[in-house]
């Protein structure tokens, strides 16, 4: 069908379009940052408030074989002093209750310091949950690329058999290595 004439006039050109610009820039980056902080978990984590705001984040970036007892991946978000690292972890093991879920990383570096690990307290089977490593970062002359090798720690509960008593076990998982830049 065809929709009927409108006299419908174009919008008249604002007097100050300068001024319009500069508005839009400062709602486009407020309206940025609100949807970062929103997207990211870590606006939910008490213990990581201090670190806000987020002034970028980086996209998944995948840790784990593929035929592994987990997923992992971990998500970058950038703040002013920190970084910190979003751990993303997917438990596949039928029966299996993972405790204390934690990644460790082996910094042996200057450019990054350790501040704070936040785990997960419990990831049942076939569910996904985050645990954290906030990392200060240091200024530095020109970009410097680091490498940190990296390992999923867990405890799990498991029964030896039928009629005996649950145990705890601590388990790892070697992980790919985790990039970071000074640039990011």
């Amino acid at each position: 069908p065809q929709l009927p004439p409108t006299n419908h006039q174009p919008p008249t050109t604002n007097h100050h379009p300068q001024l319009l610009k500069v508005h839009y820039a400062n709602l486009s980056y407020r309206e940025t940052q609100l949807k970062i902080d929103q997207q990211s978990d870590i606006a939910k984590v008490p213990a990581l408030s201090k670190h806000m705001p987020v002034k970028r984040r980086s996209e998944p970036i995948d840790l784990s074989e593929h035929e592994s007892e987990c997923d992992v991946h971990y998500i970058r978000h950038i703040c002013d002093s920190h970084v910190v690292l979003q751990f993303v972890v997917k438990n596949r093991v039928e029966g299996q209750r993972m405790e204390d879920v934690r990644v460790k990383l082996f910094i042996d570096n200057d450019s990054y310091e350790l501040v704070d690990e936040i785990p997960l307290q419990a990831l049942p089977y076939n569910s996904t949950g985050s645990c954290y490593v906030v990392l200060k970062t240091f200024q530095t002359v020109g970009t410097i690329s680091t490498s940190f090798s990296c390992e999923l720690q867990f405890e799990t509960l498991r029964k030896e058999s039928m009629m005996g008593a649950p145990r705890i076990y601590s388990d790892s998982v070697t992980l790919s290595n985790i990039e970071l830049s000074t640039s990011d």
